[in-house]
């Protein structure tokens, strides 16, 4: 019976590391053939709805219809005060959307397509990596362990966009960058136990970013690498009180959740 669930849980991280390959393949290729040659983020989700962000969603959506894994992250955050987490986030973006009202928001056009392409990003990195991904990776390890696997996925193929923009140091930053603010979204999802308010946080954050990134486009062309130490950190400065904040909220996750572990408990707890 032991052997039985072990090739049962070495199987569902198996297939869920093969639904990460896809979706990577998807997202990264959709993105490479439309942009047509080299283009900076911020251009690339502002000036066009990004075909890949549409497919990339629709394929995990199938993917989850299909397989009725359960403990994926649909249901409400329970309990309901657990929301109340979501304050430093929530005060990171209100202060980045203040700073660019007090320097001119960019042209309505450009906030929309922004505001489509985040959405759809939330939607699908959190489809993929707190649901998807974490759920396979809770049936063949510790919950430190899963915690882990998602949040270097997450910070790995932020540097992929290497092969968008052609600028190895602002990927390289943003992987960083993108594995702390993981850590936070991992530690929401867990307290939480639900995806929709971390969709949310996730799409809003990167509205406040790329919204701020297209106001300021044409003050300069630097180049990451063309930029002082200081500012060429700015990123993972910004993010490191997030990323404090995430490691705060995990202190006793082996002690309060260990359970979701079905290594832990042989059966995980439903969220």
């Amino acid at each position: 019976m032991a052997v039985d669930e072990q090739r049962a849980g070495s199987g569902k991280l198996g297939i869920a590391l093969a639904i990460f390959v896809g979706w990577l393949a998807i997202t990264m290729g959709f993105d490479i053939v439309q942009a047509g040659g080299e283009i900076s983020l911020d251009a690339l989700v502002s000036q066009r709805v990004v075909i890949g962000l549409v497919v990339a969603p629709a394929f995990l959506i199938a993917i989850m219809a299909w397989l009725r894994w359960d403990r994926l992250g649909f249901a409400p955050p329970t309990p309901p005060r657990s929301l109340m987490l979501l304050w430093l986030p929530l005060l990171y973006i209100a202060v980045i959307l203040a700073s660019v009202a007090l320097s001119g928001f960019p042209p309505a056009a450009t906030i929309a397509f922004v505001f489509v392409n985040t959405l759809l990003v939330g939607i699908s990195e959190e489809l993929m990596f707190r649901g998807i991904l974490f759920r396979g990776a809770l049936s063949r390890m510790t919950i430190w362990k899963a915690i882990w696997l998602s949040c270097f996925l997450f910070g790995l193929i932020h540097a992929l966009n290497v092969f968008l923009t052609g600028d190895l140091t602002a990927a390289l930053l943003q992987a960083v960058a993108a594995f702390m603010s993981g850590v936070l979204f991992m530690a929401l999802r867990i307290r939480t136990g639900s995806l929709y308010p971390l969709i949310i946080i996730h799409a809003l954050w990167d509205f406040s970013l790329f919204v701020g990134l297209s106001a300021h486009a044409s003050t300069t062309t630097e180049t990451a690498s063309a930029l002082p130490p200081i500012a060429m950190a700015a990123p993972v400065l910004l993010v490191l009180p997030l990323f404090l904040y995430g490691l705060f909220l995990m202190r006793h996750v082996s002690r309060d959740f260990a359970d979701l572990s079905e290594v832990a408990s042989g059966q995980g707890r439903p969220s």
